[in-house]
């Protein structure tokens, strides 16, 4: 298929939003307090996930191991990335209900952290002190300034359509439509984007988080990622599908991105809004099946992987 024109993408957006918005807009919303949410979390204990080993990966893959809620380790057969590291048992006042996955992690051995915007549960400064000062931590315009007590010995602000290369893998900072915090002083000058990833292996393509917007189509057209990581979580009441994806809309992302896997992540770690903890995961794999996705699908626990070969 030849890559459309861009009016015919604007078109094309604009045609599958509203269908997007037509089938939330159809679909029940119980009320449920937040207060009962955040306490049933803070008066529960965070489950451990499992101790699982991380996979070898040959020359030519790529393994992705979900940590927890946006963290995910990627791996080439030389180079190791961290994505959005939230590792404890809080954000802010937000309880944990599924902890990080972080035994075998072996945080001394990254090469890049990638940081996809300021607010607390993506840029969170007690999980980066636990980031080796040797990676390179790579973070959004005016984002830098928020870590630079911790001492990393390279950080660098992306804008969107910049790269670097490090280690024969190339990072490149794109589009992504959410609020990028930080407080409420400053959050309109904070940058957010997404980040595709390639290197000697499948490419990856990690939306930070996002609303659902016509980038998609664009990303997918221009970098062609074999790994989509997109955050399915976060979207109710409603007004919050401006910034996040639902389940639905992630599965509409990844069929613009036109990418062979979809990780979900963003999920089944934090109350931060009204939908119960493990609807997200569930309602996702349910359209997976309906649509015949399931087997694109890796909806993976904390510590698990999966390994993506050539094409």
């Amino acid at each position: 298929m030849q890559p459309l024109r861009p009016d015919e993408i604007e078109r094309s957006f604009f045609v599958r939003k509203a269908e997007l918005d037509a089938a939330h807009a159809g679909l029940p919303h119980p009320f449920r307090p937040y207060l009962w949410l955040w306490l049933k979390a803070l008066l529960g204990r965070a489950t451990a996930p499992p101790t699982r080993g991380l996979p070898p990966v040959a020359a030519g893959e790529l393994a992705a191991t979900f940590i927890g809620h946006a963290t995910v380790l990627l791996r080439y057969a030389d180079t190791r990335i961290l994505t959005d590291p939230v590792l404890g048992r809080f954000v802010r006042a937000v309880p944990r209900v599924r902890a990080a996955a972080t035994a075998g992690l072996e945080l001394g051995r990254l090469d890049l952290c990638l940081v996809s915007h300021a607010h607390h549960d993506h840029l969170h400064l007690p999980s980066l002190a636990r980031v080796p000062r040797s990676a390179t931590l790579v973070v959004p315009p005016r984002c830098a300034e928020l870590c630079s007590p911790l001492g990393f010995a390279r950080v660098i602000e992306l804008a969107i359509g910049e790269a670097i290369e490090h280690r024969g893998v190339e990072v490149t900072a794109v589009p992504a439509r959410h609020y990028p915090g930080r407080g409420l002083l400053d959050w309109r000058r904070r940058g957010s984007c997404g980040y595709v990833v390639r290197g000697p292996g499948p490419t990856a393509y990690f939306a930070g988080d996002t609303g659902y917007f016509a980038g998609f189509v664009d990303i997918g057209r221009r970098f062609a990622p074999d790994l989509a990581i997109l955050p399915i979580g976060s979207y109710r009441p409603p007004s919050f599908r401006r910034v996040h994806l639902s389940p639905l809309d992630a599965l509409y992302a990844f069929a613009d991105l036109r990418a062979r896997v979809l990780l979900p992540v963003h999920h089944g770690a934090f109350p931060l809004s009204y939908e119960p903890i493990d609807e997200p995961a569930a309602w996702l794999r349910s359209l997976a099946e309906e649509h015949g996705y399931t087997a694109r699908l890796a909806l993976l626990e904390p510590g698990e992987t999966t390994v993506l070969g050539g094409r």
